[in-house]
């Protein structure tokens, strides 16, 4: 794009409002329209109408509007449906986006906190909880596809247990792990729930809401 101005000195000629958006300008050097970028952008680079522009200027101009582009891109990605940072760094990516733009629209993302890796985990993890009891290693295997690194799994896991009440977390590994029609399924819940290191009164309790009356359910730990 600097090429075209090389051979006299250039000038900003216009900074003109987009029809379809008052937030952003379009940048017109000597009568042609050089790129399209933010208000906020048009005052970081202090651009006014007659301005010299030199090569270095122009370029800043246009590694502006591909920055304003990857915005965009990426607010767009996001109100369609939650995403990682992987997963947004690899979309912007396939679009062409420069390694530097990206990271620095992946940064701001984060420093607003539209992009949370450890909050997408929690509510995978709780929303899956909600509808239906699910193993650990399945929310795993669905959250590393959807771009979220192993340690920040392993700590939304660890806090969502944390939280999750001790009663609650006891049924919920009962239902996943019983069977159907085994007389002898309460007795291995309760020995689980017990090396899992739930306390005898929660293990008991446990026990009743899944298989109603729990007996001799103080046996069954011994």
């Amino acid at each position: 794009m600097a090429d075209l101005f090389d051979h006299h000195e250039s000038r900003i000629t216009a900074l003109m409002p987009t029809g379809s958006d008052v937030a952003r300008v379009r940048v017109l050097i000597d009568q042609r329209r050089v790129a399209t970028i933010s208000v906020d952008q048009v005052q970081e680079l202090g651009l006014t109408v007659d301005m010299p522009c030199d090569e270095i200027l122009i370029d800043r101009i246009m590694q502006a509007q591909q920055l304003d582009m990857a915005r965009k891109d990426a607010q767009k990605m996001l109100s369609r449906s939650a995403r990682s940072c992987a997963r947004v760094s690899n979309d912007l990516d396939r679009k062409g986006y420069d390694v530097q733009i990206i990271q620095r629209v992946i940064d701001e993302l984060q420093m607003v906190q539209l992009l949370d890796d450890h909050r997408l985990a929690l509510d995978v993890i709780r929303n899956q909880r909600e509808k239906n009891s699910v193993e650990d290693r399945l929310l795993e295997h669905k959250l590393l596809q959807m771009g979220v690194s192993e340690e920040t799994i392993a700590q939304a896991l660890a806090q969502e247990r944390n939280t999750e009440p001790a009663l609650q977390r006891a049924v919920r590994l009962i239902e996943l792990k019983k069977g159907e029609g085994d007389s002898r399924a309460a007795a291995r819940a309760a020995g689980l729930l017990a090396r899992r290191g739930f306390d005898e009164q929660t293990v008991v309790e446990a026990i009743s809401r899944v298989f109603g009356d729990p007996g001799d359910a103080d046996g069954w730990l011994e």
